[in-house]
């Protein structure tokens, strides 16, 4: 747990609007597409991480994996409690069958008040954007 906190307290001093939708695009989009966490997550936590700069590659698969999968697929209370930390809240998503468009996830962002948007080509790689 406190290499998560550390961790979410290092993306948030680093780059906060960049965080925010990075773990907001992963919440609407990346969990439903499966798409590698390690792909979608290390540009980020690389550059605004010294923690997680200080893993071996072997810490570092396994704090990602147990983001993936702790204590459960069902579950993802590592993941949950990120989501919560960097953006301020969390969405229900399981009621999604595929992942949502850029302009679907900003529809949500816009109606719960979040302050921020995605930009249409926004990636992990966007820092500046």
């Amino acid at each position: 747990m406190a290499n998560y906190t550390q961790i979410g307290l290092e993306l948030l001093q680093g780059n906060l609007l960049h965080s925010r939708r990075l773990f907001t695009v992963y919440r609407f989009q990346v969990r439903q597409a499966f798409v590698p966490f390690e792909e979608y997550f290390e540009p980020t936590f690389n550059k605004y991480s010294p923690t997680y700069l200080s893993f071996s590659d072997k810490e570092k698969f396994q704090f990602l994996s147990d983001l993936k999968e702790w204590p459960g697929y069902q579950y993802s209370e590592w993941t949950h409690m990120m989501v919560n930390m960097i953006v301020g809240c969390d969405w229900i998503v399981s009621q999604f069958n595929n992942p949502l468009s850029i302009a679907q996830i900003n529809e949500y962002l816009k109606r719960d008040n979040m302050g921020f948007e995605i930009p249409p080509a926004w990636k992990p790689q966007s820092f500046d954007l």
